[in-house]
Order: C-alpha cells, then sequence, then structure tokens
C-alpha cells in the first residue's frame, strides 16, 4: 500500500464509550449481524436503558472501581428478563460478581428469572448464579464462553502487568472466511442447502445440486465472496514494559479498531 492509498473498512459493528473519552473505561460494541451487543469493561457511564439490555457479554480487564461500577446499573435493566449476563474476566472475577449482587437484600427472588454465567479466563474456571438458589456462585465444568453460536464472532485475550495485579486486553473479531452472495444464489434459482456449506469447504471437484453435477470451482467464483476477518482490540491499564508491549502488540497486530488508554 502507497502513502496516498487508505484502506477501506467494511464496518460490521458500531461503537459507544459508555463515558466519553476522559471518563471511567467502558466500551460498548453491537456487531451489525447479531440480536446482541458486547460491553468491555463497565466504568460509570451513561450508555442508556436499550443499549445495556442489548448487551449480553461483559469482558472485563480487571475489577478496579473505575472499570466494575456500572455493573450495578446493567444488571438493573435486565432484572425483568429471563436473560443469561455473561461475564469474563481475570482470576477472582467470580467472588466480585457473587458479592456485588449480595450487596442487595434477595428476598424477592422468587419473581426473579435473570441469571449469570462467569468465566475466569486465567486459570480457566466457570461459575453460574440462579435465583432458584439465591444467587450462591456455583462452579461447573470449565469451558470457555462461545460469544456467537455461528462461530463467526469469537475472541481472544491477553494478560497484562497492571501493578500487583493483572488487567485483561482484549481482541474481539470473525476469522477470514468465504461468504455467500445471497443475490448471486438467489439467481442461480438453486435452493439453499446442506450443498452451501460443502462449496465453502471444498476448492474443487464436483457436487451433485438438484440432480446437476456441477463443478465446485466454477460455484465458487459464481457464488461465494472472499470476506477478511474484522478485528476489534481493547487495551487499558498495563504497564509499558517490554513482555506488556510484546503481548500488546501482538493482540493488536491487524486489528480494524484499536481502543487503548494511554498517557
Amino acid at each position: 500500500m502507497n502513502k496516498s492509498e487508505t484502506k477501506t473498512v467494511a464496518e460490521r459493528a458500531t461503537f459507544a464509550l459508555g463515558a466519553g473519552a476522559t471518563g471511567d473505561p467502558s466500551l460498548y460494541i453491537e456487531p451489525l449481524n447479531l440480536p446482541y451487543s458486547f460491553l468491555v469493561d463497565c466504568g460509570n457511564q451513561h450508555l442508556g436503558h436499550a443499549r445495556l439490555l442489548r448487551t449480553r457479554f461483559l469482558f472485563l480487564s480487571h475489577t478496579h472501581l473505575d472499570h466494575f461500577i456500572g455493573f450495578d446499573s446493567w444488571m438493573r435493566v435486565h432484572l425483568g428478563s429471563t436473560n443469561t449476563l455473561n461475564i469474563l474476566g481475570p482470576q477472582g472475577v467470580g467472588e466480585h460478581v457473587f458479592h456485588k449482587i449480595h450487596g442487595y437484600v434477595w428476598n424477592l427472588a422468587e419473581t426473579v428469572y435473570l441469571k449469570f454465567h462467569v468465566t475466569e479466563l486465567e486459570p480457566l474456571r466457570s461459575f453460574e448464579l440462579h435465583p432458584q438458589e439465591k444467587y450462591q456462585l456455583k462452579e461447573v465444568e470449565p469451558q470457555l464462553p462461545v460469544i456467537d453460536p455461528r462461530q463467526e464472532w469469537t475472541f481472544r485475550f491477553a494478560s497484562l502487568q497492571h501493578l500487583s495485579i493483572r488487567s485483561f486486553a482484549y481482541r474481539i473479531f470473525t476469522r477470514d472466511q468465504w461468504r455467500v452472495n445471497e443475490e448471486a444464489l438467489q439467481n442461480s434459482g438453486w435452493k439453499p442447502g446442506p450443498w452451501v456449506k460443502e462449496v465453502k469447504e471444498r476448492e474443487s471437484g464436483t457436487i451433485l445440486i438438484e440432480g446437476q453435477e456441477l463443478d465446485i470451482s466454477e460455484l465458487r467464483k459464481q457464488l461465494l465472496y472472499f470476506a477478511p476477518g474484522y478485528a476489534i482490540t481493547y487495551i487499558t491499564d498495563a504497564v509499558f514494559h517490554e513482555e506488556n508491549f510484546g503481548k500488546m502488540i501482538d493482540l493488536a497486530d491487524g486489528s480494524d479498531h484499536l481502543f487503548c488508554e494511554s498517557s
């Protein structure tokens, strides 16, 4: 790319800083192709009920006050729902969520259906908190959460030194992949089916579609287009030294958007 060229990003999400550029850390990410959103850190913010209600996943860098005080507002707007709120973060975040919840009286818990799922990423541990069990912290089989059941959106994290604790940086992204040109598929006259997945996964050979044996390489030219991955990286509260710097570069490399708190 020469100096006169610029990279054109096909945006796949919209963003909002929960407290602006100078307030508490809080990044709202709304993917254009998902019915829910992500929140990275939740300091004191002014995102509004509609965005908070849409948010189902909270990625915490750590639980210092300015990164965690907005948890109560997020929980509050979901109380009348049957949703499961997913919280991801460093070691100890399960206990922190437990104590956040138990800062309130739950004598009416039988009228509440909101559930919580907490994942401590390093070392990997998983917890659930249910109203029927008075929001006790119950450890369950450890597993990384699936943030998109279609497996299009996923995430990585880096554990960075922040004074005497760890602060997690996150990369929330889609992978490079072949996508179907829906207009071309419609114009082809063929009905969508399992054969579409096979065409995306194979580069050569033939496939039988509605009684016709067709060349896969020609179908790929006609029906598919290559969509490069899309990545958002969030980094905050990290000591600037060689080890951290290497992890930050590795995590952020090639990102379409980088949100980085820095002095």
